[in-house]
């Protein structure tokens, strides 16, 4: 228990509870709420998945800086009218004898600038995966039933062109090199499942 932890003991802290809801990534958690959305980025002070992930000031700060140069890329029309993102809009650590011992960053719960017409947002992963409600099928497969031959077509010119797009522009614009796998992008899709 966190509250009992010696080296908290002479800080004043309010113990809270609230729901979060894991997601694909090792520490970020969805908090759950009627009245607030929103993700929070966890401190872990190790290795997971041969990374370390811990969230020392530095590197959280960086994440809420990144968040206004998107943004500002986005209103200048330097980023295509089709990018969003999750913006990192604040952050907390907490430090002990001058170490980083425990930290987190809140990330917004509604994408930046999302184009009107998505009407779904779902992680790329997800596309090649079994749906929880149609086990005999993935996504990408109940997709090429609605739009037949189409379907490698859409995903191609809407997702895998965008994406690559989006890679190159980042890179060229801000020198930002995101790594842009499945774990990390979401697709939106319209009202006829067009991304």
């Amino acid at each position: 228990d966190m509250i009992d932890h010696p080296d908290l003991c002479k800080y004043k802290i309010h113990q809270s509870e609230f729901n979060v809801i894991p997601t694909s990534s090792s520490r970020t958690v969805h908090f759950i709420s009627n009245s607030s959305n929103f993700y929070l980025k966890l401190h872990y002070d190790g290795i997971i998945g041969r990374i370390n992930r811990s969230l020392p000031y530095k590197k959280a700060i960086s994440g809420l800086e990144i968040s206004n140069i998107l943004k500002c890329n986005i209103d200048q029309n330097k980023l295509p009218s089709f990018f969003s993102f999750f913006p990192e809009s604040a952050v907390r650590v907490l430090n002990i004898n001058n170490r980083n011992n425990w930290s987190f960053v809140l990330r917004e719960g509604k994408p930046y600038k999302l184009g009107q017409s998505v009407v779904c947002i779902i992680p790329f992963f997800s596309l090649f995966s079994k749906d929880r409600l149609n086990a005999d099928t993935s996504i990408v497969r109940q997709l090429f039933k609605i739009h037949g031959k189409n379907l490698t077509e859409i995903l191609v010119e809407l997702v895998l062109k965008r994406i690559i797009e989006i890679y190159f522009k980042l890179i060229i614009n801000e020198g930002f090199q995101f790594e842009l796998n499945a774990q990390n992008l979401l697709v939106g899709f319209n009202k006829d499942f067009i991304p």
